[in-house]
Parts: C-alpha cells; structure tokens; sequence
C-alpha cells in the first residue's frame, strides 16, 4: 500500500457538489421517514428508549418511589431520542411526565413516532454529508455519490433512520469520530484535534458499539506515527524522539477535549456507581468495591457500563437457522449478510474488491479500511446477536469502501455499479412502507432461518387495524401473537391503543391446549420460529403457507381451512 493517494486529491471544497448531496439526501430521507413512521405502530423498544431519553434529560433517573431502570445503552443516545419530546413539552408550558409514558402523553403516541422520526431523519444528513465529503476526497465525486445513493437506499439502513432506536445514530457517532481523529493525526491542528476529543465522547456516549473507539484511534495513531515513517524510509527512532514532545502535547489536548465533552454531553452529571450482579443467583451479593456507591463525575455512563456487561454475562435469546442460544455464533452475521445486503449492492463490493486489480490500494484508505476490520472484529465476536441492524458500523464504512470501483473502473465498470445501485433502489422501494423485514430475494418462510429485528420489530399494529376493518364480517375471532414489550403492569399498551377490543391477544403464559382451534391467527414470524417460547407452540405452523402476510411481517392463518372443517391440531 503506497504512502500517498495516487489521485492526489487535497480535501474537497465545502461547493455546491456537497450541499447537492445534502440536499438530495433531504429529499429522499425526510418524506420517506414519514411515510414509514405514518403507516406504522410503535415498535418493540420505542417506550423503553424514549422513558430513559427523558429522564436522562430531566434528571430524573434516580426519583425516590420509582423503579431504577437498567441502563443498557448510553444516556446521551437516548437523550437525543427524546429530545424533541422534552422541547414540546418546554414549549407547552408543562413539564415531562416521571416515568414517561408515550401512551399517556398529551402529544399521542402517532404524534410523538413522527416528531421522533422527523427529528433523526434530520440528525441522519450529517451522516451523509460526511461520507460524501470523505470519499469525494479518497475517489473523486462519482464515488461520493455512488457512496451516498448506497446509504440512501440501503433497506436496512432505511428501516432504522425513523424508529426511536440507537443504531444510526451509533453509526453517525462512529463514523464522524474516525474521520476527525484521521484528519487531527494527518494535520494536527488546535481545533482538530479538540474537534477529535469533542466526536470521540459523542459517540462513546451514543452507543456503546463505540466502545473500542480508543483502541481503533490508537491504531490510527501507531498508523501515522509509526508505519508510515517507516515507508517513507525515515530513521524511526530519530523520528519519533524529535516529535516526542508535539504528540505528547497533542495527546493531552486530546484528552483534556475528551474529558470535558464527555462530562459536558453528560449534563455535568454526578452519579454514584451501581453494581448489576451478572444473575438473579448473585442478587444478594455484596457491592465488591464501595466506591462505586460514591457520586462520581460521569458515573451515569459507569452505571449504563454495568448494565451492559451484566446483559453480556447474562445473554440475550438469538435464533439461527433454527436453533436458539443466550450467547450467539461466530457465523451469525455471515449468514445474515446473505439474507439482508442487497443483491445489487453486492455486486458494487464485489466490484470494489475487484478494483484491487486496476487501482492499487493507497495510504488515506486505511481511515476507512481500519474502522471497517476493527467493528467487523469486534461485532462477530460479540455473543449477543439480536439483528443485522448492530452490524451497521462496520457495514458503512465498508459501503464506502465499495464505491472505489467508480473511481478508476472503466465505462463497463462504472456500469455495472450504477446497474447495482439501480437495482437495489427498485427493490428497496418495493418493500416500501416495510423495510425491516426486507429479504435479498423470495424465500420459504425465511424467519426459519434468522429471526428478530431482521424479520418483525412490533411495527405492525396500524395495518393489523386496517386489515381487519377491510376484511368480510363474516364473525370469526381473530387471534394475535404480537411481538412488543409489556410495561411494568403486564400490558401490553400497544395493542391496546391501535387495535382495542378487534383482536383476542394470545399471551406469552398462554399453554398449547388453550391455543385456539378456528377462527384467524396473526402470528409475528418471531413467534412462530419460536423465539423466546420456553415450548415450540406453534411449530404445528410450519408446514401451512399463510393465507395473508400484513405489513411484509405478520402472518395470517386461518385454523379453519388448516383444519379442513375441524379443530385446528397444535401438535
């Protein structure tokens, strides 16, 4: 890999090449956002991220009489969730419910899903603008609008800007820390590099797949400071005393911004430390260290670390290829990627692992080519699989390594990439207002195979609605195995609020012999793989075809025909 980009390119002009980006970004992000989140209920984790969004930014985490919520996620993250909440509420002359209830709040919960919506489709374009800005200066502006277009119609991408959820925000912290921590060790300036310390406590704060950010800039660092003098020949122990006392410097001013974002995104939060025991066994255990019960500066994120290594001991139920587990598989995103990259788009990476070829990697890539191995790394490891959507980070900087194809390619070249592009656009646009369940190409019941999130999120309760207000009268219960969260009293509110008394719910307690035997079934597909069911209750479902699929994800049954004129079997 040669020191120096072949192209030449200085960074790229803020011009009207990048606001055009901006702009088209804008436009496509913003309408489409509205009508995803217009034709869909909440989902799973909506109330849960939004109640910890709030009171992070209300101060009130910690209130006398109500039940301290597990922090698995960064405050700051959620907090940029339920900001728009808090300012209406602000506006409106009243304060934010303690615990907030998105289905008690004056605004409604439709009302509140797209203020949300609207909010981080917004908080999305800085996103594009950057990879824009980045690989206009790595390829050249045909592969910064390949690179965009990619991330704009990526379905999966697309399915996670609008929902009150961590994993594009996550991304867009990532990816905006490794581009300053690259250009502030490139060429060190005052501003960079506290810029570089500001992006690193954003995004650590975010999500916590920023975990390793240090490690990834610390290999940015060695990159700058240590491979590259050697390939350009220079005497390295010459070199580095010499510039000993500029980097140090320039490390403690990176810290010194780190510390003091960090404490400031935190709202200048003093917290004491709480210890999670990794299981209800060690519940009893004592606090091993006292400290942690003393008030430190940032203990809020100390706390929200607990939390997510006492998730990580305890594991969280992934399915694949049929088989169940607390703690994954090392192939589990492997075999994900097949189901969910488009066919088009994996014709431009294969394309852009081709280019090798023709166009001869070059220094600046690795700002790219070392976040995308060190997530991918990271998150294949990880035993917690709940859905392609955790793949992200690494996912994007890979799309943006893709796009060198462009760069240097010939007109059969540049062809065939645009053609991917094109492709994954109709596709994608297909599934539309439905893109998390999206599938590369038709499959039998491929919710057999992967499961959760990548399948079915608890979005579907509007078109549950509709479908059963358009359906003949004809007098039959319609049963519903919803997949969504109860709160603290059992409910579950969702279903409650969209579809009222029109569905008989089948409860997670509800034992096979009280299954129904006629009438229609709407079954999450999580549900009927059985995910999260201690029996296989509706394996009896695998061998029928569903008579209707609403919203690309639930699955409509009907016992009656299944069981020719008599009572529906279960086993």
């Amino acid at each position: 890999m040669s020191a120096t980009s072949p192209i030449a390119r200085p960074w790229p002009p803020i011009d009207r090449w990048f606001w055009l980006a901006i702009g088209l970004g804008a436009l496509v992000v913003i309408p489409r956002s509205y009508w995803i989140t217009d034709a869909h209920s909440s989902t799973f984790d909506d109330q849960y991220h939004l109640e910890r969004g709030a009171a992070f930014l209300t101060n009130t985490l910690d209130m006398p009489g109500i039940p301290r919520p597990d922090l698995n996620d960064p405050p700051l993250g959620e907090g940029l969730l339920a900001l728009p909440i808090v300012v209406a509420d602000l506006v409106q002359g009243r304060s934010t419910p303690t615990p907030f209830n998105m289905y008690e709040h004056p605004l409604g919960v439709d009302r509140i899903l797209l203020l949300v919506a609207m909010w981080k489709s917004i908080l999305f374009l800085p996103l594009v603008a950057l990879v824009f800005h980045w690989c206009r200066h790595l390829y050249g502006i045909q592969s910064a609008y390949l690179a965009c277009i990619c991330m704009l119609i990526e379905p999966t991408i697309t399915a996670h800007i609008s929902v009150p959820a961590l994993d594009v925000l996550g991304v867009t912290g990532i990816a905006l820390a490794c581009y300053c921590a690259w250009r502030a060790l490139e060429s060190p300036t005052l501003l960079r590099v506290a810029a570089a310390g500001g992006s690193m406590a954003l995004a650590m704060l975010t999500k916590h797949t920023a975990l390793i950010l240090p490690g990834v800039v610390g290999l940015m660092a060695g990159l700058h400071w240590v491979i590259r003098p050697w390939l350009a020949g220079l005497d390295l122990r010459a070199d580095l005393r010499a510039k000993l006392g500029a980097r140090f410097k320039l490390v403690a001013l990176w810290v010194a911004a780190f510390v003091i974002s960090f404490w400031a995104f935190l709202l200048f939060d003093v917290h004491p430390v709480i210890y999670h025991p990794p299981g209800p066994q060690e519940g009893a255990r004592p606090v091993r260290y006292p400290i942690l019960r003393q008030p430190v500066p940032g203990g809020l994120y100390l706390w929200s670390i607990q939390c997510a290594i006492s998730h990580g001991k305890m594991g969280h139920d992934g399915y694949l290829l049929g088989e169940t587990r607390k703690h994954g598989w090392l192939h589990y995103y492997p075999v994900v990627l097949s189901y969910k990259v488009p066919l088009g788009l994996a014709l431009v990476f294969v394309l852009g692992l081709v280019s090798i070829r023709w166009f001869r990697p070059f220094w600046d890539e690795w700002s790219l080519l070392v976040p995308a191995l060190a997530w991918t790394v990271f998150l294949v490891q990880a035993r917690i699989n709940v859905g392609f959507r955790h793949f992200l980070p690494p996912y994007v900087f890979w799309l943006m390594l893709e796009s060198r194809c462009v760069a240097r390619g010939g007109a059969v070249v540049r062809g065939l990439a645009w053609c991917g592009v094109l492709l994954t656009a109709i596709h994608g646009a297909s599934w539309l207002p439905n893109p998390m369940g999206y599938m590369n190409y038709p499959r039998h019941k491929p919710y057999l195979a992967i499961n959760d999130s990548n399948v079915d999120w608890g979005q579907g309760l509007k078109q549950v609605d509709q479908w059963i207000n358009n359906r003949p009268k004809d007098g039959r219960p319609v049963y519903l195995r919803y997949f969504g969260l109860q709160d603290r009293e059992g409910r579950f509110r969702a279903v409650e609020h969209y579809l009222g008394s029109k569905v008989h719910l089948i409860l997670p307690d509800t034992k096979p012999e009280d299954l129904p035997t006629s009438g229609i079934l709407i079954i999450s597909p999580i549900h009927e793989a059985g995910l999260y069911d201690v029996m296989p209750r509706f394996q009896a479902l695998w061998r029928f075809t569903p008579d209707s699929i609403i919203g690309d994800s639930l699955l409509v049954y009907d016992l009656d025909r299944m069981g020719d004129g008599k009572p529906f079997r279960w086993n």
